[in-house]
């Protein structure tokens, strides 16, 4: 199980066969309200196809006073989310995850958009199976799991844009880019080489300002490119 502490910054644990962090100009590496992180809906069209928002196959388990216990139905794996604040009262939290999950107002005036909860779904949506390439393992599940579970290195710097792209090297699967915050060779040693590293890992740093850094673990490899040394 990985714990959440809203607040604080990501323990070690590993999300499994996650996708891990977000791609293209999704939400990438940002925090959310814990009462919206199990948030998830399916939308259907005419022609069959749907829409998921939300983390597909993400559904809540249990809420106490402290904490949402969350489960990840392709993976099985379980996310246990805390408010930074502390223990509340257990109305307190089901309050707060009442008003969080109601239905937008600005969409409830839109009439009928087909748009459903999935997270109240036992099982997996038609919708949400269809994602299933998205959670098949790769080379790099593990290695992209373990830079979620460091994300704090770019969460903790305003308007970082870390996002997942595209790799230019042949030998890489993505390309993960920033905007601020540490540079690429001071990511690549805290990976590697501090108390925060990836067991396993090893880095090849840039050559050159307008090269990327190369991160590996086992088999996988992702390119690293944030700012440049100055």
């Amino acid at each position: 199980m990985i714990k959440v502490l809203f607040g604080a910054s990501v323990g070690p644990g590993h999300l499994r066969q996650g996708p891990g962090l977000r791609d293209g100009n999704g939400p990438g590496l940002q925090e959310d309200h814990p009462a919206r992180r199990h948030r998830g809906y399916v939308r259907t069209f005419p022609d069959a196809s749907s829409e998921v928002s939300g983390i597909p196959g993400l559904r809540l388990e249990r809420v106490t006073r402290k904490a949402l216990l969350l489960h990840h139905l392709p993976t099985g794996g379980c996310i246990e989310v805390r408010e930074s604040i502390g223990e509340v009262s257990l109305r307190d939290m089901q309050d707060l995850l009442e008003e969080e999950t109601r239905r937008p107002s600005h969409l409830a005036k839109q009439g009928d958009d087909r748009r459903k909860p999935a997270w109240t779904q036992a099982g997996l949506t038609p919708g949400e199976a269809a994602m299933a390439p998205h959670w098949a393992p790769t080379p790099t599940t593990a290695l992209r799991s373990a830079l979620l579970a460091r994300a704090n290195l770019w969460w903790s710097t305003f308007r970082h844009r870390a996002h997942l792209a595209p790799a230019r090297r042949s030998n890489a699967e993505r390309c993960l880019r920033w905007a601020a915050g540490h540079t690429t060779d001071e990511i690549g040693s805290l990976l590697t080489d501090s108390p925060l590293k990836v067991p396993g890992a090893r880095f090849s740093p840039p050559n050159g300002s307008f090269d990327v850094g190369l991160i590996r673990l086992g088999d996988g490899v992702l390119e690293l490119q944030g700012q440049t040394n100055q």
